[in-house]
């Protein structure tokens, strides 16, 4: 699912926004993160929470970040 497609859905269900990571290899994590204040049940329950980090698409994504750690370090 895309990253338009899932927040169009979590605003037309009013559900609270989270984002993780498909890392394929080490450097790739924390590229996708949720941010919160106060407990994360809490922030869930009052959609008081924030998505952040970068993302490559397709099914060679992990493919391309790897070579581009290879090549741009």
């Amino acid at each position: 699912m895309s990253n338009k497609k899932a927040s169009k859905l979590a605003e037309e269900f009013n559900i609270a926004q989270i984002s993780g990571s498909d890392s394929h290899f080490s450097f790739e994590f924390g590229n996708a993160y949720t941010l919160f204040d106060g407990s994360l049940k809490k922030a869930l329950k009052q959609k008081k929470t924030q998505s952040r980090g970068k993302t490559t698409f397709g099914p060679l994504g992990g493919l391309m970040s790897f070579l581009r750690y290879k090549f741009n370090p």
